[in-house]
């Protein structure tokens, strides 16, 4: 019985997660524009990864993206989705001190306006 109830409760949690009223994109729909939007630039990567962040710009998620060009050449960007649109920008560390992820992240999305 105890075994059922654990089940139970494991399937309830995982069926909350992700639900329909979620208003986050999902981190695929925002690397697939950004492959789109370099590839339209002539600047085709090998692959794309976005995770989001916890800055948002106009009450839109930001998301970090990993872009990897080829010759272990790995570039980081930030982007936002807005509408069918996408606003991105090269990701750079603060010119401030030691690396501060958060600081980073924060001045890139503000460069996003």
């Amino acid at each position: 019985m105890r075994r059922w109830s654990v089940v139970l409760l494991a399937v309830a949690l995982l069926a909350g997660c992700g639900g329909s009223g979620s208003t986050v994109p999902h981190s695929k729909t925002v690397s697939e524009r950004l492959r789109a939007r370099l590839v339209a630039r002539y600047l085709p990567p090998r692959w794309v990864a976005c995770v989001p962040t916890r800055f948002r710009l106009h009450g839109r998620t930001a998301f970090r993206c990993n872009v990897n060009f080829g010759d272990p050449h790995v570039e980081a960007y930030c982007a936002v989705l807005r509408g069918t649109g996408l606003l991105y920008a090269a990701w750079r560390q603060p010119n401030q001190g030691r690396q501060d992820r958060l600081a980073a992240q924060r001045e890139c999305v503000q460069g996003l306006r």
